[in-house]
């Protein structure tokens, strides 16, 4: 059987658009966990696709400390878990502050990563204008940032397919797929990409090739692939 993983990296990233707020809240004293509800400062056209949060006592001075938890985010506003861990530096009622950034679009992966997002997984990304394409990101390996394009590992995906299927994309996010070359296209255009290849032999060789320039061409020159600066390494596992 053999392994195929095909992603990449979007270098550069147009900062998207963004909320900040600040909001006091008080620490009961004998409620260790509290659940706070934030609304945002000024009205969202849609959900943010993160918030990040942090708290700390509005009195510099106080040594308490806080766990802070975004638990839901919705469009008007968020909520939060905010736990104390000094458990032994006394009790009393507690003026926190929370500082917050709700980001509304990311237009690819390595901007997630930006963000402070550094969990695999499934993310929808803005796309020729549109936050509308789910797009599977690795946050956590290789420097994290990338954007996967193509992932097979196993044959229960055909990738034997028509024009029309390698135009558009098939497959399942989560296990083998491939996004499309409208997608690509659309991800790569504007340049300063990287892309790497990582393939698993039948005989457990891996071979890594590593792109320092990657592009797509449009349909109407047939999504003719750019590539250079390469860098290869094989590697074999017992």
């Amino acid at each position: 059987m053999k392994y195929f993983l095909l992603i990449f990296w979007l270098q550069n990233s147009v900062m998207a658009e963004y909320s900040l707020g600040k909001n006091e809240v008080w620490c009961e004293s004998t409620k260790p966990t509290r659940l706070v509800n934030i609304l945002y400062q000024m009205c969202l056209n849609e959900v943010p696709i993160y918030v990040n949060a942090t708290v700390k006592p509005s009195d510099s001075s106080l040594p308490h400390q806080f766990n802070l938890t975004v638990k839901r985010v919705e469009k008007y506003s968020f909520l939060v878990e905010i736990l104390r861990t000094d458990l032994d530096s006394g009790w009393e009622n507690i003026l926190l502050t929370i500082n917050w950034s709700a980001y509304m679009k990311a237009d690819n992966c390595y901007q997630l990563y930006n963000y402070g997002i550094r969990k695999n997984g499934l993310y929808n990304i803005n796309l020729n204008g549109r936050n509308n394409l789910e797009v599977y990101c690795d946050l956590e390996n290789h420097g994290g940032g990338w954007t996967v394009i193509q992932r097979r590992v196993d044959n229960r995906t055909d990738f034997n397919r028509n024009w029309i299927d390698y135009k558009t994309g098939f497959g399942n996010r989560r296990a083998s797929f491939w996004i499309g070359l409208e997608n690509i296209r659309a991800l790569t255009k504007n340049g300063d990409n990287e892309l790497r290849i990582d393939i698993t032999t039948c005989n457990n060789t891996k071979i890594v090739a590593e792109y320092s320039n990657f592009m797509v061409g449009p349909e109407n020159d047939r999504y003719r692939l750019y590539l250079s600066g390469i860098t290869e390494r094989r590697m074999r596992f017992r």
